[in-house]
């Protein structure tokens, strides 16, 4: 589970609260795939300005390097798992 959607399940708020508090109530679904596990081919890494205001909203809780340290680690799992012929 990422630190995202952790901290939405442990406060009780719907992608659709989320997308509200955001100031975008159209993007829900899209609130959605940032809760989702890093590995999920659904997942999404929020915009910048997105980044920024989900900082605001956790009260820093969820942070903008948040977001690039779990692409990078997400990366560096992938490079293992898809070593040349299978070998690590």
């Amino acid at each position: 589970m990422n630190r995202f959607e952790a901290w939405r399940i442990e406060r009780k708020l719907s992608c659709e609260e989320i997308a509200e508090r955001l100031g975008c109530p159209d993007k829900h679904a899209t609130v959605r795939r940032w809760c989702l596990h890093p590995e999920h081919p659904s997942y999404l890494v929020p915009a910048i300005e997105d980044q920024q205001k989900i900082q605001q909203l956790t009260l820093g809780h969820v942070l903008p390097s948040y977001w690039s340290a779990e692409k990078s680690d997400v990366r560096s799992r992938k490079a293992i798992k898809g070593a040349r012929n299978g070998r690590q």
